[in-house]
């Protein structure tokens, strides 16, 4: 009788060590993988701007409506700054 209790409770240990094994490396395992691994992204923006602005002017008496102002102005904007995740 001595005998099947201790074969009785060295089966319900290893069992209950081998759920606890199980419960407690599992999730561990699960979560290797989560985040990604390997990608690269390469966010390159460009920016260029210029003004020119010339004047002149020829008088006579009066320069109230007698000048010339002549500008230019430009603006480029190149890139993504947006990345997605695969």
């Amino acid at each position: 009788m001595n005998s099947i209790f201790s074969v009785n409770k060295a089966l319900i240990t290893s069992t209950v060590l081998a759920i606890l094994f199980i419960l407690l490396v599992g999730p561990t395992l699960m979560t290797l993988n989560v985040f990604a691994q390997g990608n690269t992204a390469n966010q390159d923006i460009g920016q260029f701007q210029s003004s020119n602005q010339k004047s002149g002017l020829v008088s006579g008496g009066d320069t109230t409506a007698s000048g010339n102002n002549l500008n230019s102005q430009s603006q480029t904007n190149s890139g993504n700054n947006a990345a997605a995740q695969q």
